[in-house]
This record gives structure tokens, sequence and C-alpha cells, in this order.
């Protein structure tokens, strides 16, 4: 029993450390959120009236929302309902407000509102 003790212990030993480093990674990384061209703000997109923006739809409606924001940090960005344009992207602003952009399909603000 002994000789087959020492094995048993070193084994689950390693198991353990193997799910530890799994679960590590998976919180340093954030988990699976994508295929990797998404950037910081567009990964805490979770409105499930929309869709989340990923890729170059992305970039552009960060670059129009931040432009008409002067400046700030994208929060949010998602595929809009008809009614309030093709975009919605909210800006974090340094005050620490937060507005949200609408932007019609060619990526230009038509019209923003403060959460």
């Amino acid at each position: 029993m002994e000789r087959l003790k020492k094995p048993l212990v070193v084994a689950l030993g390693l198991v353990a450390l193997a799910a530890g480093g799994a679960g590590a990674a998976q919180a340093i990384g954030g988990g699976d959120e994508g295929d990797g061209a998404e950037r910081d703000g567009a990964e805490r997109n979770e409105k499930a009236d929309g869709g989340n923006l990923g890729g170059s739809a992305f970039q552009r409606a960060e670059r129009a929302a931040l432009s008409a924001a002067g400046g700030g940090k994208v929060v949010e960005a998602e595929k809009g309902d008809d009614s309030d344009g093709a975009y919605e992207v909210a800006v974090r602003n340094s005050d620490g407000s937060v507005v949200e952009y609408h932007l019609d399909g060619a990526f230009r603000v038509i019209g923003s509102e403060k959460e």
C-alpha cells in the first residue's frame, strides 16, 4: 500500500497544479472573449438588445464617438436598433459621466444622450 501512496499523492498534486494554472490563466486572460480583434471596451459589451461590435466596425465606431466626445474611454459599443441608429457607443468622460452616441451606418454621429 505504501508503494502506491507516494505516486498517487504526486499525481493528485500535479492535477491540482494544472487545474489551478488553467483557472489563473482564464482569470488573467479573461476567458474566451472573441477572436482577439476586439479591444478593451468592446469586450465588456453585454447588452442583449443589440450585438457586440468587434474588429473594424468597433474601431470605426470608437473613433467617431471619441472624436465627438473630445476624448474619453469607450465602455460599450453595440449594434443599435433602427430608431436610434445603426450603432450605439457609450463613452466615459474624464469627469466620470457617460454619454451614449448614436451613429448611422456610415459611422457618423446622429445623436447623443447622457446615461
